[in-house]
C-alpha cells in the first residue's frame, strides 16, 4: 500500500485479468454471431446477467407469455362444445322466428299480442284455458280476424314464444350478448370479447419470438439469438396441421342491424371453438412442437438451433470465466482499500497541522473574549441612551434593557428584565422593542468605531421606522436628529409620508436636511430619477415671499417648481398605464412630457387619459405655447442665472396653481396604480366605495380580565377593570358579507358574518379580504409575492380532504375590501351566490353586552392577543345545548376563564359532565361539570359562561 507505484500495479493486474476474459468469451461469438464483440465491457457484462435468467424463462414461465397463455386457456371438454354449440343452435332458431315475424309485420303484431296475453295470465294463474281472458267469453270456434286461425291455437303459440316475441330485436340481440358471456366456458366468453388471429400459429409465432425476445433478459446480448429462432419457428410451424376456419352461422338478414353487436359475438364463439378444438386434437404435435423449439429433438439435424441448447452452450462459456470474475473483484477491493488507506493518511496530516495551528491560536480567543467583555462593559450605556432616546415603553411595567452580551464570535445577545428578573430580549420584548434596543446598540458601537478606527460618517436607513407605533416614530424622528447632531450624514428611505414629514420638521431647524421624492425608471425616464418633495417646493414658495426682490430665492421657486413638475408628469408614462412603444436613452423634458400628454387625452388612450382632472392639467392656459409661466419655467432648465424676482412674481398665482393641479392628477395616477377607481372632477368621490351599514347603538366596556368577560364580579374579585369602551362609532366606514363556505377555515367559519372596510385598498399579503371581480364575490386570503404578476386567492379549508383551488387574478380587474372582525351569526342565509354575500344588517350587534381584549393565546385561530372579543349574553346550563359547536367565555371554580367551544355532554350518567373543545386545533379539550352534583368530586365545574357573538381584528 506505501509503494508509490502500487495503483499502477493493481491496474496492470486488472488488465492482465480482463483480457484473459474476453479472449475466453470469445467463443460466445460462436453461438451469438458476429453482432457479439468480447473487447465491450458493458456487451460482456450483459451477458453474464442475463443468461441464467433467460433459461429460467424458457424452462419455468414460457406458458406465462399472453400469446401462449392465451391458445392453453382454449381448452374446452366435449360436453362444453356441446353445450356451446346448442346455445348457438338457440340462437338461430328465436332468430327465424323474428324473421318471420319481421317480413310480415301484421302477424308480428298479433303474435305479440297475444303474447303480451299469454304473459298475463301466467303472471295471475289465470286457469280457464277455454275462455278467454279478456271479455270472459268462450273460445271455442273463436278465430283471429287478421291470420283466420283458432285464438286458442294463438294462445298456445304465445305462451311458447311470449319471451321472444315481446322483444324488439334490439332487446332480443341485447340480451343473447349477455346470456353467452354468462352461459359459455369461461375461456371462450373471453374470447368472444375480442377478435382471435388468423390461426393457432399465429399465437405461437408470437409468444415464442415477439414476447420471449421482448422480456428484459433476451433483449440485451441474447436478442442476437432472434433471427435463428424465428427460422427455426417458422420451419417447425409447417410441420403442424392446418387450421380451418369453421362455417359462419350468419343471423337472417330480415333482423337488421340491430344483431351487429350479436352477429360478431358469435363468429368470435365458433372461432375460439375451433381453436379449442385444434388444440385438443393436435396436443401431441404441439407438445412436440414445443420441446424441439425450447430443447430440441436429440437426433434431429437443427436440434443444436434450439433455444434451449444455445442457451446452455453459453452458461458454460460464462461458468468458465467465474474465477476470472473473482480475481477482478478482489483487484477491485484492493483499489478501493488502497485508496481509503491514502485518504486516511493525508487526512491524519492535516490533523497534524491543525493541532499545531490551534496550539498558537488558544490564547488569541481567550484574549477576544476579554476584550469583548470590556467592549459590552463599554458600550451598555452608551446603547440605553440611544435606545431611550429611539424608544420609549407603552407601560411602566415593561422590561428594560439590563445588559448587552456579546462572545469572541460576535453573537449579540441583550439582556432585559424588572425587579431582578432576566430574561434575553427576543424571548420578551415586542418586535418594535427589539427593534428599538438593536438600533440602540448599533448606534452606540458605530460611535465606538468611529471614535477607535475612523470610518464614513454615512448610515444608510430603509423604512427604519416600520413595526413603531406613532408616537414611537415621533421619538425616533427626534432621536435621528441627534444622530445628525453628532456628525453623521443620514440617507432615509421611506414610504410613510407622516414620518418622512417628522423627520423633516426636526432637521428644518439646522438647514441639515434635503426632502426628496424617489421616482421610479419608466417608459420616459430611463434611469431612477430623485425630485423635491411637495414640502420642498413650499418650501422654497415660502423662501421667496419671505425674501422679496431676492432673484435668487425666485430662481430656486421656479427652477424646483419645474422639476416637480417633470417628474410627476414623467410617473404617468408608467408602463402599465400607458405602455412604451420604444425606450428613450434621455428623459423627456417638462414641454416634450405636456405635448406627450395631450396627445393621448386627445386620442382617449386608457382611463387615466381620459379623468377630467388629467384632461383639465392637460388644457391648462399656463402652459400652452406662447404662455409666459410656461417661459419662465422653460428658462428655468435652460439659464436659470436670467430669471428675475419680478418674471416669478407675474405669473406666481399660475405657479400655485399649477403646484396644486398636477399634485391632484398624481393622486388619480396614484389611485389607477392601486387599481382604485379614479375621482371624478366634480365629487372626488370613490364610485367603487361600498354602502356602509348603520352604526349600531351600543356602548360596553372593553375588560382586559376574561373572569370580567365573563359574569359579573363582585368588588375586588379581579384586579383588572376597563379603561375603555367599544361603542357603534368602530362601525362607521364598515360594511357587512355573509361568508357562505368556510374558505376562511376556523377564522371565520362558514353561516358567519365579515366586517369588511367599505374602502377598497391594494391589498396585504396574508390578509383576509372580500374579493369582488365582475359579479362573482370571494372570502379567501391574499397571497402576494415580490415580482409576481397578479394577486392569489387562497381557500384555507378546515377539512384538508375538501381542496378548493387558488385562483389568481389581475389586480386592475379586482376590488379587495380587508376584513376587519367577524360576527358568529344565527341569521338565515340571505339570496345570493359565491362565497359570500353583501347584507345590510346583522341581530347580534343589537346584543352585545360586554367586550375582551385578548391576552392570552386560547382563541387562536378565531382571536389573537390584542384583539376584541364581543361578548353576548350569559349563558344557563340548558343554554348550553343550544350553544353547541359555538365558542364560549366560562369562568372556573378554581378562578381561571377559557375560551372553548362547546361540545357534548358525556353519555348515561355522567351527564353533568360535558366537553369543551379547543378553538381550531390550539390548545387541548378539557372535560368540565356544568352543575354540581352531591358526593361526586370533579376537579374543574362551570360557574358562569357567556356567548362570544364577535371578534374586531382592529
Amino acid at each position: 500500500m506505501d509503494a508509490s507505484d502500487s495503483s499502477a500495479r493493481l491496474l496492470k493486474i486488472h488488465e492482465h485479468f480482463a483480457t484473459l476474459k474476453s479472449t475466453a468469451l470469445a467463443k460466445a461469438r460462436e453461438v451469438l454471431g458476429e453482432a457479439f464483440n468480447p473487447e465491450d465491457r458493458r456487451a460482456r457484462d450483459n451477458l453474464e446477467a442475463s443468461v441464467r435468467p433467460a433459461i429460467e424463462q424458457l424452462s419455468k414461465h414460457i406458458g406465462e407469455l399472453p400469446s401462449i397463455a392465451r391458445l392453453s386457456a382454449l381448452s374446452v371438454s366435449i360436453d362444453e362444445a356441446s353445450a356451446v354449440l346448442s346455445l348457438l343452435s338457440q340462437i338461430s332458431a328465436e332468430a327465424a322466428t323474428l324473421a318471420e315475424l319481421a317480413v310480415n309485420p301484421a302477424l308480428a303484431q298479433r303474435s305479440q299480442l297475444y303474447a303480451r296475453v299469454s304473459a298475463w295470465m301466467h303472471e295471475h294463474h289465470y286457469a280457464d284455458r277455454g275462455k278467454c281472458p279478456v271479455c270472459i267469453g268462450s273460445l271455442d270456434g273463436a278465430c283471429d280476424p287478421v291470420t283466420g286461425d283458432a285464438v286458442s291455437a294463438h294462445l298456445v303459440e304465445g305462451e311458447r314464444d311470449r319471451e321472444i316475441v315481446a322483444k324488439t330485436v334490439a332487446e332480443w340481440s341485447s340480451h343473447w350478448c349477455g346470456r353467452l358471456l354468462q352461459d359459455l366456458p369461461p375461456s371462450i366468453a373471453k374470447e368472444s370479447r375480442g377478435d382471435l388471429p388468423a390461426s393457432p400459429a399465429e399465437l405461437l409465432r408470437g409468444g415464442l419470438v415477439d414476447e420471449l425476445f421482448g422480456t428484459e433478459s433476451f433483449r440485451g446480448a441474447l436478442s442476437a439469438l432472434r433471427a435463428d429462432a424465428s427460422a427455426l419457428v417458422t420451419e417447425r410451424i409447417q410441420t403442424l396441421p392446418l387450421f380451418e376456419e369453421p362455417d359462419q352461422q350468419q343471423l337472417p338478414p330480415a333482423l337488421g342491424t340491430g344483431t351487429m353487436a350479436l352477429q360478431k359475438m358469435v363468429n368470435r364463439t365458433m372461432r375460439a371453438l375451433a381453436f379449442a378444438e385444434w388444440r385438443r386434437e393436435n396436443a401431441d404435435g404441439l407438445n412436440s412442437f414445443l420441446y424441439a423449439v425450447r430443447r430440441g429433438q436429440d437426433g434431429d439435424v437443427d436440434a443444436d438451433r434450439a433455444i434451449g441448447r444455445r442457451l446452455s452452450s453459453l452458461l458454460s462459456i460464462i461458468e468458465g470465466v467465474a474465477p476470472l470474475n473473482t480475481a477482478i473483484e478482489h483487484i477491485r477491493r484492493l483499489e478501493s482499500a488502497r485508496l481509503g488507506y491514502t485518504a486516511k493518511q493525508a487526512r491524519i496530516v492535516s490533523c497534524s497541522r491543525a493541532a499545531t495551528a490551534l496550539r498558537l491560536l488558544v490564547p488569541l480567543g481567550e484574549l477576544a473574549q476579554a476584550q469583548v467583555e470590556t467592549l459590552r462593559t463599554k458600550l451598555h450605556n452608551r446603547s440605553e441612551y440611544w435606545r431611550r432616546a429611539m424608544y420609549r415603553n407603552a407601560t411602566s411595567f415593561a422590561p428594560d434593557l439590563v445588559g448587552t452580551g456579546m462572545d469572541a464570535r460576535g453573537m449579540l445577545e441583550l439582556q432585559v428584565g424588572r425587579d431582578g428578573v432576566t430574561a434575553p430580549a427576543q424571548h420578551v420584548f415586542n418586535a418594535s422593542a427589539l427593534r428599538g434596543a438593536l438600533l440602540g446598540f448599533f448606534l452606540a458601537f458605530r460611535e465606538h468605531v468611529l471614535a477607535t478606527r475612523g470610518g464614513l460618517s454615512l448610515l444608510v436607513l430603509d423604512d427604519p421606522q416600520e413595526l413603531l407605533d406613532n408616537d414611537n416614530r415621533e421619538r425616533f424622528a427626534r432621536g435621528l436628529a441627534r444622530v445628525a447632531e453628532t456628525g453623521a450624514q443620514l440617507f432615509v428611505t421611506t414610504h410613510d409620508r407622516k414620518f418622512a414629514r417628522s423627520l423633516v420638521a426636526e432637521n428644518r431647524a439646522d438647514d441639515r436636511i434635503e426632502h426628496l421624492s424617489v421616482h421610479p425608471v419608466n417608459a420616459v425616464r430611463p434611469t431612477l430619477t430623485v425630485a423635491p418633495a411637495i414640502e420642498e417646493v413650499d418650501r422654497k414658495r415660502q423662501e421667496f415671499h419671505a425674501n422679496p426682490d431676492s432673484a435668487l430665492d425666485a430662481q430656486n421657486y421656479a427652477s424646483d417648481l419645474r422639476v416637480f413638475l417633470e417628474t410627476r408628469l414623467g410617473d404617468l408614462f408608467d408602463d402599465i398605464v400607458h405602455p412604451a412603444y420604444a425606450a428613450p436613452t434621455k428623459a423627456l423634458t417638462l414641454i416634450p412630457l405636456m405635448d406627450k400628454l395631450r396627445g393621448l387625452v386627445s386620442s382617449g388612450t386608457g382611463e387615466l387619459f381620459i379623468n377630467p382632472v388629467v384632461k383639465r392639467f392637460a388644457e391648462d392656459a399656463a402652459l400652452r405655447e406662447g404662455a409666459e409661466p410656461r417661459r419662465v419655467l422653460n428658462q428655468s432648465h435652460h439659464n436659470k442665472a436670467a430669471i428675475s424676482y419680478m418674471d416669478v412674481k407675474a405669473v406666481e398665482a399660475d405657479f400655485a396653481r399649477l403646484r396644486t393641479e398636477i399634485e391632484k392628477v398624481h393622486e388619480q395616477f396614484r389611485l389607477h396604480r392601486w387599481r382604485e377607481p379614479l375621482l371624478s372632477a366634480e365629487s372626488g368621490a370613490t364610485v367603487a366605495r361600498l354602502p356602509s351599514i348603520a352604526k349600531p347603538a351600543f356602548s360596553v366596556p372593553i375588560y382586559p380580565d376574561i373572569a370580567a368577560f365573563v359574569g359579573q364580579l363582585h368588588e375586588g374579585e379581579s384586579q383588572d377593570v376597563a379603561v375603555d369602551r367599544l361603542d357603534g362609532e368602530w362601525f362607521e366606514g364598515k360594511a357587512l358579507f355573509y361568508v357562505r363556505g368556510d374558505t376562511l377555515g376556523f377564522a371565520i367559519p362558514g353561516g358567519a358574518v365579515a366586517i369588511v372596510d367599505a374602502e377598497p385598498y391594494a391589498g396585504r399579503d396574508q390578509n383576509m379580504v372580500i374579493a369582488r371581480h365582475k359579479s362573482q364575490v370571494l372570502a379567501r386570503r391574499l397571497v402576494t409575492s415580490r415580482g409576481a404578476i397578479g394577486v392569489s386567492l387562497a381557500a384555507q379549508m378546515p377539512d384538508p380532504r375538501i381542496l378548493r383551488p387558488t385562483l389568481t387574478f389581475d389586480e386592475s380587474k379586482l376590488r379587495l375590501h380587508r376584513i376587519v372582525g367577524a360576527i358568529f351569526t344565527d341569521m338565515p342565509p340571505p339570496v345570493g351566490a359565491g362565497e359570500a354575500t353583501p347584507i345590510n344588517s346583522v341581530p347580534e350587534l343589537d346584543h352585545v353586552a360586554v367586550a375582551y381584549r385578548v391576552r392570552e393565546g386560547s382563541a387562536i385561530p378565531l382571536a389573537l392577543p390584542g384583539q376584541i372579543i364581543l361578548g353576548g349574553a350569559e349563558l344557563t346550563i340548558v343554554d348550553l345545548d343550544r350553544w353547541e359547536n359555538r365558542v364560549v367565555a366560562v369562568t372556573l371554580g378554581d378562578g381561571t376563564s377559557i375560551l372553548k367551544r362547546v361540545g357534548a355532554r358525556l353519555p348515561g350518567g355522567l351527564g353533568y359532565l360535558r366537553q369543551f373543545e379547543t378553538i381550531g386545533g390550539l390548545g387541548s379539550s378539557i372535560v368540565i361539570a356544568t352543575e354540581a352534583t352531591d358526593g361526586v368530586d370533579v376537579a374543574l365545574t362551570m360557574v358562569s359562561a357567556r356567548k362570544v357573538i364577535g371578534v374586531l381584528y382592529d
